[in-house]
């Protein structure tokens, strides 16, 4: 009975730290319940570091992550968004290109966040949706999709070409998949738009899954190609700051490699 004792207190505490309605922290919960605040503090930590419960800054308490992803995408994404915007703002500052956090669905890359430096533009938009395949964050989510559904994508191909260095053939795209995973990052050489260069780096999840990816573009290859290491490491700091934000203080410092 202990165990189902236990049970009930943590199924509890969770309804009330997701309450909407009127977000508390661990004291006011453990007043409404009558349990000891140590009580109610340790149960608190291990719905957080399963990503079931987020604590913002000032001690709230609200759905976590892992929660929103299994019962509602699209405000995850919102989540995704609101979390990356003022980090991308900072990528932008510091490599003084565009930078995006994009997700694959539908086979398709949705762009949730666009940041541009003044007087930088690209075509792409907020919340719209373009092929996967000729992109840095396309490509870096391809990569780590199963691989059924990897083989299920590439039996839609050979692929249109949008520039002369558009991979079209879909074998020759998956060993760059392959390659890519193994990397830990993505790059787009001119392939969706003649001229634009880009780099992209997973987004993980606490199981370690890729659920979105960030991005670096500009328009010189001189640049490009000289900073790469420079962007990679700026992303993945990025990448590691949004996984902090949106899993708390559980979240380990993130690897960009393959996962196990």
């Amino acid at each position: 009975m202990s165990g189902t004792k236990t049970l009930d207190k943590a199924i509890t505490i969770l309804k009330l730290a997701i309450d909407s309605r009127r977000p508390q922290n661990a004291k006011e919960i453990a007043e409404a319940i009558s349990l000891p605040p140590a009580t109610v503090y340790r149960h608190l930590a291990v719905l957080e570091k399963q990503g079931l419960v987020r604590r913002s800054p000032q001690g709230s308490l609200g759905p976590g992550t892992e929660l929103i992803a299994l019962v509602d995408q699209g405000l995850l994404h919102r989540l995704l968004a609101s979390a990356a915007r003022p980090i991308l703002a900072e990528v932008s500052r510091k490599l003084k290109m565009i930078s995006h956090i994009g997700v694959y669905e539908n086979e398709m890359v949705t762009y949730l966040v666009k940041s541009e430096p003044e007087g930088q533009k690209v075509f792409t938009r907020e919340n719209e949706q373009l092929e996967a395949y000729c992109s840095g964050i396309g490509k870096i989510l391809l990569a780590e999709l199963p691989q059924q559904d990897l083989d299920a994508y590439l039996s839609t191909g050979p692929f249109p070409a949008l520039t002369d260095t558009t991979i079209t053939d879909p074998e020759k795209l998956r060993q760059v998949l392959v390659l890519t995973r193994e990397q830990g990052f993505a790059t787009d050489n001119s392939e969706i738009e003649p001229g634009l260069y880009c780099l992209a780096v997973p987004l993980r999840n606490l199981e370690g899954e890729a659920i979105a990816a960030l991005s670096a573009s500009c328009r010189n290859v001189e640049t490009y190609e000289a900073e790469k290491d420079r962007i990679r490491k700026i992303l993945t700091d990025a990448a590691v700051k949004l996984r902090e934000s949106l899993y708390g203080r559980w979240v380990t410092k993130q690897s960009t490699s393959a996962r196990d």
